[in-house]
């Protein structure tokens, strides 16, 4: 869409009141009949950083499940690295290191048993796996 051309802004400028007409002097206090606004210096501001940071403090319990899923996978795929490494007979020390460290991360406890169960089982997996591979070295 083109502009072809536009009107040229002008300033408001206060118009004079009407005869026997009252003029406003600008000041919301005297509509309301209460004496002059006090200043807001005293007044605490808003601030919504605050709030923000208030409702990160909130732990939501699938936040937990969900950490506790994803440490899961991890140490899944480090083990399946491990397994490929032994296969072909190269196993780099950084794969080891991170089985290292994710043995040694410290595990949330979660509110369902099943997937507590299963955590359970692949976190004493990497255990035994990374202690044959300490013995073997």
């Amino acid at each position: 869409m083109k502009i072809e051309s536009s009107a040229p802004t002008t300033a408001v400028h206060n118009r004079a009141g009407r005869p026997g007409e009252q003029r406003s002097s600008g000041s919301f206090a005297t509509h309301l009949g209460t004496s002059a606004p006090r200043s807001a210096a005293g007044a605490s501001p808003v601030s919504p950083l605050g709030a923000l940071l208030a409702l990160q403090e909130v732990d939501d319990p699938l936040t937990g499940k969900r950490r506790a899923r994803e440490r899961g996978r991890r140490l899944l795929d480090t083990l399946d690295e491990v397994r490929v490494g032994l296969l072909t007979g190269t196993l780099p020390k950084a794969v080891l290191g991170e089985l290292a460290r994710l043995v040694a991360e410290a595990r949330e406890s979660i509110d369902d048993p099943g997937l507590q169960s299963v955590l359970d089982d692949i976190d004493l997996r990497a255990q035994v796996e990374l202690a044959k591979l300490q013995m073997q070295a």
